[in-house]
Formats: C-alpha cells, sequence, structure tokens
C-alpha cells in the first residue's frame, strides 16, 4: 500500500501494488503518457476507484 496524502493507493487498473516502487513499475512497462488509468485508493477505509 502506498499513502498518499491520507488515501492509500492499493491498485492500478486492478492490479495489485504493495509500494511505490510497484506502482512506477507498473506504470513504466504498462502505460504511456496520455493512457486513461484506474486507481483503487482507499479514503477513511472504504475502497474508491478514480480514473
Amino acid at each position: 500500500m502506498i499513502n498518499l496524502g491520507g488515501d492509500i493507493i492499493v491498485a492500478i487498473n486492478g492490479q495489485p501494488v504493495s509500494d511505490s516502487d510497484q506502482l512506477i513499475g507498473v506504470l513504466d512497462l504498462e502505460h504511456v503518457v496520455g493512457d486513461t488509468i484506474t486507481l483503487t485508493v482507499l479514503r477513511d477505509g472504504a475502497p474508491r476507484m478514480w480514473t
């Protein structure tokens, strides 16, 4: 999980990420600038998805 201003990033496009290195790796290897992604975050303990 990655803490970001109170939100915790737990997945990108449904793929779980456990730390910032993994998040950056997924973004770098599987996406290019301009791609639309979906982040799953925990906010106040509840999962939310943002595109």
